[in-house]
């Protein structure tokens, strides 16, 4: 049986009332999604920190996880998609497809200077060496299919020339690359 208002669902302020009351959220949502909510990034549009239910949801979902690092990303300015083009958006949205940043994927080819990178975060971002490390150097996305470098990739962020034996520095793309969209084509066929 098919019809529209099985396609269509509605949470009114009763439902989301009910949901805030539920003793555990193990018993509002199936098990499986519960726990892929626990450890998959999630991008929220058009909310702010101050937003309370967005703080509630996220205290139900990961009450019991220790996070290890900082979880937010945080645009203070946001821009104007119908003038500022859709960049950032898009960027988290690869992060949600499963891309990682390609400065961090195996086959990026950047010549780090290692000692700047850690020097200038310390100073302008309080990070010691292990943050770096993990935010910057570390190698991610050995779970995907392999792909070259592609320092055009909207996953790529910008990296000044100091930070880099050569002086090779790069900005940060505004739009999808060819290579980006056909590596999302790979990873998600059409009909799958």
């Amino acid at each position: 049986m098919q019809s529209a208002d099985l396609d269509s669902y509605v949470i009114t302020e009763d439902d989301y009332i009910e949901y805030l009351a539920q003793p555990e959220l193990q018993s509002f949502l199936p098990v499986s999604v519960h726990e892929r909510l626990k450890s998959s990034h999630i991008l929220f549009m058009g909310y702010a920190l101050r937003d309370w239910n967005l703080r509630v949801v996220l205290r139900r979902i990961w009450d019991t996880r220790k996070l290890t690092w900082k979880s937010w990303a945080v645009q203070l300015k946001p821009n104007d998609p119908e003038t500022d083009g859709l960049d950032p958006c898009c960027h988290e949205f690869g992060h949600v497809l499963g891309l990682v940043h390609e400065s961090n994927q195996p086959n990026a080819t950047i010549s780090w200077n290692r000692p700047v990178v850690y020097k200038e975060l310390a100073t302008t971002s309080g990070w010691d060496r292990a943050s770096v490390d993990r935010a910057v150097f570390a190698r991610e996305g050995k779970w995907l299919p392999p792909k070259p470098f592609d320092p055009k990739s909207i996953m790529m962020s910008a990296i000044p020339r100091s930070w880099t034996t050569d002086g090779v520095g790069y900005e940060e793309p505004t739009a999808l690359s060819a290579a980006d969209k056909a590596y999302i084509a790979q990873l998600y066929p059409r009909g799958s």
